[in-house]
């Protein structure tokens, strides 16, 4: 694909990083403060009425409608392997969540916005919003259903390995979700089947070897069924097997080499997966969700190779002490990945996240993702991993502010390196 070529000024783009920095340490006070554990809680779910936002009524709906504001300093912002380029960005995201509780349905309804300002690449400028509703009905009963459904318009991030991150411009796209599930219960037994649907169109075009190409070939369908039995004899333990199938539509895409189309590919696929599970709250400090089993995903194309093998999940959380909490996951799954040249790629994944509650109102975060992506018979597979920590004061229920540090690294396939640091305010009305 051809190479980003664009003037560049030089601008204070670190001060304005640093800056934000500094006023937000400014702002920590130094005293520490304890906080009561909560079982299957970890330190940053848990809830502090003081520091908690009030809704505003309106008829028998909550509103909560917030807004948030984050300057960042990126030193690759078009996730280039070489010739990387700095820039300062600014992100503002207002945000209304409404909902409607009774003890036996919840309705809620998600809307957001958001607006980034780049200081020098002003081509990066893009806009974004999303709409999703969600409704559950008979909570606590023995017949359980929900209902779901979403749009959104959004970009894609330069680094993801499904990008074009070559691109002249970022690469919009529109998706529209919708799901449905209904579960019964005998006695310990439960039964439940879930469906979910979601499609997503991209917008513009690219140009590739003096060939321009309208980047419809990259939109696709998904459809999911899965189906899912469990035996519970108490709310801590529960053995479950659930199965999962889905279709993956999509078009003839090109494949790119240097720069030039030298084939094209049909990504269409049919596959899903088979696993069972236990679920435990081993302790009141301690609780896992472990399953595994078999995935298979069989592609239309004879090029792309067919993927079996196992499937895992996995989620432990523990409370080591009141103030700190661990948690472990660990998934493996095959990817719906649009970008033609990295099809069937199979993801292995595992995340580390320690919380720390510095004090009632200040909490400090540890992440550590590690993700191994395989290609099957390919020689050329990659690893990525990122590294993050974060700090989050709740000033008082309406002003929070946050930083933010991270690095992210993926070799051999598609490399890169990214680092970046952010500070932001959120305001709570």
């Amino acid at each position: 694909m051809p190479k980003l070529t664009r003037p560049y000024t030089c601008a204070p783009r670190r001060w304005i990083a640093v800056g934000a920095i500094a006023a937000a340490l400014a702002c920590l006070p130094s005293q520490a403060a304890a906080q009561q554990d909560r079982q299957a809680q970890s330190v940053a779910e848990r809830n502090a009425p003081e520091f908690t936002s009030r809704p505003i009524r309106v008829g028998s709906f909550d509103l909560f409608p917030t807004i948030s504001a984050e300057v960042a300093y990126n030193d690759n912002i078009f996730a280039l392997p070489n010739n990387e380029i700095d820039d300062a960005v600014i992100t503002i995201t207002p945000e209304i969540i409404l909902t409607k509780r009774r003890p036996d349905r919840e309705t809620r309804l998600n809307l957001s916005a958001g607006l980034r300002r780049f200081t020098d690449a002003i081509s990066e400028n893009s806009e974004r919003f999303s709409a999703n509703f969600q409704t559950r009905r008979g909570m606590g009963s023995g017949t359980q259903w929900n209902l779901g459904a979403g749009i959104s318009q959004n970009f894609e991030q330069r680094r993801d390995i499904q990008s074009f991150n070559e691109a002249s411009e970022p690469i919009n796209f529109t998706r529209l979700d919708a799901s449905a599930g209904v579960s019964q219960e005998f006695g310990p037994l439960r039964v439940s089947a879930n469906a979910r649907v979601r499609a997503v169109r991209f917008d513009g075009e690219i140009e590739v070897g003096g060939q321009v190409l309208d980047l419809s070939f990259r939109d696709f369908e998904l459809y999911e069924g899965r189906l899912r039995g469990s035996f519970a004899r108490s709310r801590n333990q529960e053995f479950y097997l659930q199965a999962t199938a889905d279709t993956r539509r999509f078009d003839l895409a090109p494949l790119f080499l240097g720069g030039e189309i030298v084939n094209f590919i049909d990504r269409t696929s049919t596959g899903g997966r088979i696993e069972a599970g236990y679920r435990r709250q081993v302790t009141e400090l301690l609780y896992l969700d472990v399953r595994a089993g078999y995935l298979q995903q069989d592609f239309d194309d004879p090029a792309i190779d067919n993927q079996t093998g196992l499937a895992f999940s996995a989620d432990l959380l523990w409370n080591a002490t009141p103030l700190t909490s661990v948690k472990v996951t660990g998934r493996r799954q095959v990817d719906t990945n649009v970008n033609p040249n990295f099809s069937g790629l199979v993801r292995t994944e595992a995340q580390l996240q320690v919380e720390h509650e510095l004090m009632r109102n200040i909490l400090l975060i540890g992440r550590f993702v590690l993700a191994d992506l395989n290609q099957n018979n390919s020689p050329i597979d990659g690893t990525q991993y990122n590294v993050s920590a974060s700090a989050r004061y709740r000033v008082s229920r309406f002003l929070g502010l946050s930083l933010a540090a991270e690095r992210f690294e993926r070799s051999s396939l598609a490399g890169i390196t990214q680092n970046s640091v952010r500070a932001g305010v959120t305001y709570n009305f």
